[in-house]
């Protein structure tokens, strides 16, 4: 148990090393707790994601005291911001290894999370929503507002591929192993493959796929007011009735 300061409410959390840092939104206050559970204020950020023993966050301020939001690494052995990096509020960061990606409504770039150095951008206006990003081991697939899939090299950004169009209209992602599902318009749950191939069809129902998740081994699907769940053991195996959850 963690005694927390009377008030806060956290909404979002990351873990870094061995330390979970906790999130309250709207007023840049984050705590940070350690492995004898002793809460430490962290003022001025959001936490967004974890870059090897840097917190990736918020923060209002870029380099050079600029104004406005911008994205930080904060060193939480002695709190220090290692670099700043001007960012609009609304950006979605994603991590895997020792990479970055922060997702706008304009813009991809690649981040060095070691001094927050631009490593590739790629610049776009089709992308649907900043937080329809999923990462793989060396791609990045992206969701955008035509509702087809286009995927890029997590090491340089080229191009890989873009999804077929005539599959159904996108509207979330998520991503299991080296799969991004795609929850589509018409009720369906696309699996996409390494090369944008579609390896299987999960008919969800006839509402829009509003969210989609892999849940100990089973497709898991917000469709309309019910949560439809398909497949057991691992999720990649024959299709299997759905099992509508309570």
């Amino acid at each position: 148990r963690v005694r927390l300061p009377v008030g806060f409410e956290g909404s979002s959390a990351v873990v870094v090393g061995e330390l979970l840092v906790l999130g309250q939104e709207g007023d840049g206050i984050a705590m940070v707790i350690d492995d004898t559970r002793a809460a430490v204020p962290l003022p001025g950020v959001q936490p967004l994601a974890a870059a090897g023993e840097l917190l990736v966050a918020r923060v209002e301020g870029g380099a050079g005291g600029a104004p406005g939001p911008a994205l930080a690494g904060v060193r939480l052995s002695d709190t220090q911001v290692m670099w700043r990096t001007a960012s609009p509020a609304g950006a979605v960061v994603r991590s895997a290894g020792d990479t970055l990606v922060v997702a706008t409504a304009g813009s991809q770039p690649s981040l060095d999370p070691a001094d927050g150095s631009v490593r590739w951008e790629v610049d776009h206006g089709w992308l649907a929503a900043a937080d329809e990003v999923v990462l793989h081991a060396d791609r990045v697939d992206v969701l955008g507002v035509d509702g087809r899939v286009r995927s890029f090299g997590l090491l340089d950004g080229s191009p890989r591929w873009t999804s077929p169009a005539g599959l159904g209209v996108g509207r979330v992602v998520t991503g299991a192993g080296d799969v991004t599902l795609v929850g589509t318009e018409g009720g369906s749950v696309l699996l996409l493959g390494a090369t944008g191939d579609v390896t299987r069809t999960i008919d969800a129902g006839r509402d829009p796929v509003e969210d989609v998740v892999v849940v100990d081994g089973m497709v898991v699907a917000t469709v309309g007011a019910d949560l439809v769940a398909f497949g057991s053991g691992t999720w990649f195996v024959e299709q299997q009735d759905a099992v509508r959850l309570p």
